[in-house]
């Protein structure tokens, strides 16, 4: 009958099934560059109380994109909103303030703050793969926004390790910067060991065994069968029926 309008044929091109629903195919791509420059800025700045701050102030900024781009209620964003402006004011004053801080309360309030990250990254990754059937650019990103922000997070339990201890975290330093710790985390985590930092402790040992073991089991599990699909996806019920 004319006056019924035929289906359309699935005309979707290969990128365009790559990128995803139509708003949400990048998401999480601002939050990877974030967290690329959260890294970067903490290798590359010198260990002070002001480049201890401006790294909080971007971790605070990465649990707040991090549920935007994941879609969760406006309520929860909130709340997170609100606790991380917390923890940036009481960072800020015991950073600022007339006594010094310890190196723990630092490393506490880093790892507060991207405690849910890799979780809420995980469940966005696992929904858009149900709702969209296919591997799209945004769980790309997503998986490797986790991989990044795992690296930061054994750094900060190293840092944490050490500063709670009586003895040095590695052999080489008497006491590590946040530089050392990340250098020596991401080094770890790649399996790459320059070899210019050592751990010197057996919870520094156990730290570094378990990161180079997740490190290495993501990499060619999760992330080689999230790139190796992308764009490709179940094949629609419909596609095989023949027409009618």
């Amino acid at each position: 009958m004319t006056g019924i309008k035929q289906p359309k044929p699935d005309t979707e091109r290969p990128w365009r099934a790559a990128l995803g629903p139509l708003g949400t195919p990048m998401r999480f791509g601002p939050l990877l560059l974030l967290l690329l420059a959260t890294v970067i800025f903490q290798l590359a700045a010198p260990d002070t109380d002001w480049t201890r701050f401006i790294a909080i102030v971007l971790l605070a900024g990465t649990l707040l994109l991090t549920l935007w781009a994941a879609d969760v209620s406006e309520r929860t964003q909130t709340i997170a909103a609100g606790l991380a402006g917390v923890i940036v004011l009481l960072s800020a004053g015991a950073l600022f303030g007339p006594e010094d801080v310890s190196p723990d309360t630092v490393s506490g309030s880093q790892l507060i703050l991207i405690a849910v990250v890799p979780t809420t990254i995980a469940i966005a990754v696992l929904r858009d793969l149900r709702d969209t059937g296919r591997v799209t650019l945004r769980a790309v990103a997503g998986v490797l926004c986790i991989y990044l922000v795992v690296g930061m997070a054994f750094a900060y339990v190293a840092q944490l390790i050490e500063a709670i201890s009586s003895e040095p975290y590695f052999s080489e330093v008497a006491r590590g910067s946040v530089s050392d710790f990340l250098f020596f985390s991401y080094s770890t985590l790649t399996t790459v060991g320059y070899g210019d930092l050592t751990v010197a402790n057996q919870a520094g040992r156990a730290l570094a065994v378990a990161e180079a073991l997740i490190g290495q089991i993501y990499v060619i599990t999760v992330v080689a069968i999230i790139i190796g699909n992308l764009g490709s996806g179940r094949r629609s019920r419909s596609a095989d029926e023949p027409p009618r």
